[in-house]
């Protein structure tokens, strides 16, 4: 059985979202990708406090696919320092792992 990851990434516009979503999953790199709109964010960066507008992307995927996925995820990034922070599915329904193995399946 394969291990299971969300990967979660705040992004700054839903084209942003979008473009890593449509990528990850036209590469079965991703099951599924959901983006939540209407975050706001509150971080240290550059020194002082910020808070900004976000969207949250999350990628459901095997742990195997990480690398690569967060790569695509790097590369149509617009932040500096984009988040990305995978933790462990530890337990689901046997059919939706079954369906994320055949999702993210090579050809």
């Amino acid at each position: 059985m394969a291990e299971y990851i969300v990967i979660m990434s705040t992004v700054s516009s839903q084209m942003e979202a979008s473009r890593i979503g449509e990528e990850l999953i036209n590469q079965k790199l991703a099951a599924c990708v959901n983006v939540i709109p209407g975050l706001t964010s509150y971080y240290r960066w550059g020194g002082a406090a910020q808070t900004g507008k976000e969207l949250l992307i999350l990628v459901k995927t095997c742990k195997d696919n990480y690398e690569r996925a967060s790569g695509v995820i790097r590369k149509h990034h617009s932040y500096e320092v984009p988040e990305i922070i995978a933790i462990p599915i530890i337990d689901g329904d046997p059919t939706y792992l079954k369906w994320m193995d055949e999702s993210c399946e090579e050809e």
